[in-house]
């Protein structure tokens, strides 16, 4: 079963953008972490992000490093299935229509400006 409705949300990437081609459309596949507080417990959920980068997908992708901050728009597509223990799993998947970086990552020893 799949669901797709409009979101918007931030989050961390877990890793380098990595460039991705379907036919002779170029995409841009991010791993993005989004940590909620739920009572006294953080919840990480991994969302893998895909957005269409056109003909110079290079001019983005210097931006989108492991550790950027990101706010997302777009589709997010919910798909349900089994794993091998019978446990049903969610996955999540957002097309970017539109994003904006927030912060860059931060390098080891720097202090982030409060």
């Amino acid at each position: 079963m799949s669901t797709k409705f409009k979101t918007s949300f931030i989050g961390i990437l877990g890793k380098d953008a990595e460039l991705k081609q379907i036919g002779n459309n170029n995409y841009i596949t991010l791993n993005v972490a989004k940590s909620e507080k739920q009572g006294q417990e953080n919840i990480t959920d991994w969302v893998q992000c895909n957005k269409f980068a056109g003909n110079s997908p290079s001019n983005l992708m210097q931006y989108l490093k492991k550790g950027t901050k990101v706010l997302f728009y777009g589709k997010l597509d919910v798909r349900e299935w089994t794993n091998q223990q019978g446990e049903t799993k969610l996955q999540f998947t957002l097309w970017v229509d539109e994003l904006e970086l927030i912060s860059p990552p931060q390098q080891t020893g720097q202090q982030q400006p409060t």
